[in-house]
C-alpha cells in the first residue's frame, strides 16, 4: 500500500483549507474589535449546525427522539477520543481529520489499482479541493462515512469478504445510506465465484451482518424511544412534509426556481445553488461516463444518487454526494480525456479552491454552506 503520495496530497490540500478558514476567522476577529478571544472565536466558527447536535449527543446521549437522525458511530468515536482530548469539539475535529487521512490513503490505493497512479492522484486532488472540503475537517460524519465506504470497496476488490463486511457494518452504523455498500458487495461477490449458487448462503449471511449495523441502532431506538425508525420520523423537524418524497429528483427539480446566477456582492442565506450544481454535474458524469467505471462502482453510484434524490430537500445534497467516491474518479477520467488535460485540470482545481474559500467564508459567517 502506497502511503507517501496520498499523505503529501492530504497535507498540501488540507493546509489550504485550514489556512483559509483560520485567516477568515482572524479577519472576523479583527473586524469585531477583538471582543472575543481568538481561540474562542475559532472554536465557535468550527462548531456550526450539526456539530452542536453531535456535541449534545456525546454529552447527554439521545435524550430527544428527533436527535436519532444522527447515527451513533461518530458520537461514540468522539466520546472515546475525549479520553485523550478533553474538549468535545476538538476531539471531534481530531476524529474527523484522522478518518479523512485514512480515507485518502485507501482512496488513492483503491483507484491506483483500478485506474492507475495518474487517475488516483487526480481523483484525490479533486476530492480534497472541492467546495465541500470543510465538512471533512469539522465535527461532521462525512470523513468517517467516506473512510468506511472506501475501506469497504477496497476489501471487496481484494476479495477479503470479512473485512469488507466489517467496514460495511460500521458504515451502516454511521449513516442509513451505509447499507448501500451491500450493492457493490453483491456485485463483487457474484463476480468472484463461477458457481455462485453454492456461495449464496454465505452471501446472505454477509449481507445480514452488514445490515446489523443499522439493525442494532433500530433496536436501541426502540429501547429508548419506543420507535424502531425514530431516525426517519425525526427528519420532520428539519423538512416540511417529512424527509422522504418517494419521487426521485423532486427536490432537485424544485431547486430550479430558486437557483440564482447573478454575482452577489453581499452574503445571503441562499441554500440551494451548490447542491443543484453538484447534482447536475453528477447526473452528467453518470450518464456520459457510466461505462468507464467498474460495474460495482457504477452500480453503487447509481443507487446512492437515486437514494439521495428522494430526500425532500436539496439543502445537504452537495455534501452527501461529495462522499460518493466513484464520482470523483469519473471526473478525473473525463479530465484525462481532454486534449489540454493539464490546463483543464488546473482550471478546475483553481475554480474549486476559490469556491471552497468562499464556502469557508460563509461557514465562519454562520451562513449555510451551499
Amino acid at each position: 500500500m502506497q502511503i507517501k503520495r496520498p499523505v503529501a496530497i492530504f497535507l498540501a490540500t488540507k493546509a489550504f483549507t485550514w489556512l483559509t478558514f483560520i485567516l477568515i476567522t482572524f479577519m472576523l476577529y479583527i473586524f469585531r474589535a477583538r471582543a472575543i478571544p481568538f481561540g474562542s472565536m475559532l472554536a465557535d466558527s468550527l462548531e456550526c449546525w450539526d456539530s452542536g447536535h453531535y456535541r449534545a449527543i456525546i454529552e447527554h446521549g439521545y435524550d430527544l427522539s428527533w436527535r436519532m437522525v444522527f447515527f451513533p458511530l461518530y458520537p461514540l468515536a468522539v466520546k472515546a477520543m475525549t479520553f485523550l482530548i478533553k474538549d468535545t469539539l476538538w476531539a471531534g475535529v481530531a476524529v474527523s481529520n484522522s478518518c479523512l487521512l485514512a480515507a485518502i490513503v485507501y482512496f488513492y490505493n483503491l483507484v491506483d489499482k483500478n485506474y492507475g497512479k495518474k487517475i488516483a492522484s487526480m481523483s484525490v486532488m479533486l476530492f480534497m479541493c472541492a467546495p465541500t472540503a470543510l465538512f471533512y475537517i469539522t465535527s461532521y460524519t462525512e470523513s468517517m462515512f467516506f473512510m468506511l465506504t472506501i475501506m469497504g470497496f477496497y476489501y471487496i476488490n481484494e476479495k477479503n469478504w470479512l473485512a469488507a463486511v466489517f467496514f460495511g457494518m460500521l458504515s451502516a452504523a454511521t449513516r442509513n445510506a451505509g447499507i448501500l455498500i451491500m450493492i457493490p458487495f453483491v456485485v463483487g461477490y457474484y463476480g468472484a465465484y463461477k458457481d455462485f449458487k453454492k456461495e449464496f448462503y454465505k452471501l446472505a449471511l454477509y449481507l445480514l451482518a452488514i445490515f446489523s449495523g443499522l439493525a442494532a441502532y433500530m433496536f436501541y431506538s426502540k429501547h429508548i424511544h419506543n420507535d424502531y425508525i425514530a431516525f426517519l420520523h425525526g427528519q420532520s423537524q428539519w423538512y416540511k412534509g417529512g424527509r422522504i418524497s418517494f419521487i426521485p429528483f423532486l427536490a432537485y427539480l424544485k431547486s430550479l426556481k430558486n437557483f440564482t446566477v447573478e454575482l452577489q456582492l453581499k452574503v445571503t442565506d441562499t441554500r440551494v445553488n451548490m447542491s443543484f450544481i453538484y447534482m447536475t454535474v453528477t447526473l452528467l458524469l453518470l450518464y456520459f461516463g457510466r461505462k468507464l467505471l467498474k460495474l460495482n462502482e457504477a452500480a453503487y453510484a447509481f443507487f446512492i444518487v437515486l437514494f439521495f434524490s428522494i430526500i425532500n430537500s436539496s439543502e445537504s445534497i452537495a455534501r452527501y454526494l461529495s462522499a460518493v467516491y466513484p464520482l470523483w474518479v469519473l471526473f478525473a477520467l473525463w479530465i484525462a480525456k481532454q486534449k489540454k488535460e493539464k490546463l483543464v485540470f488546473g482550471i478546475v482545481l483553481a475554480y474549486m479552491m476559490t469556491w471552497q474559500a468562499y464556502m469557508n467564508f460563509r461557514w465562519v459567517m454562520n451562513f449555510w454552506v451551499n
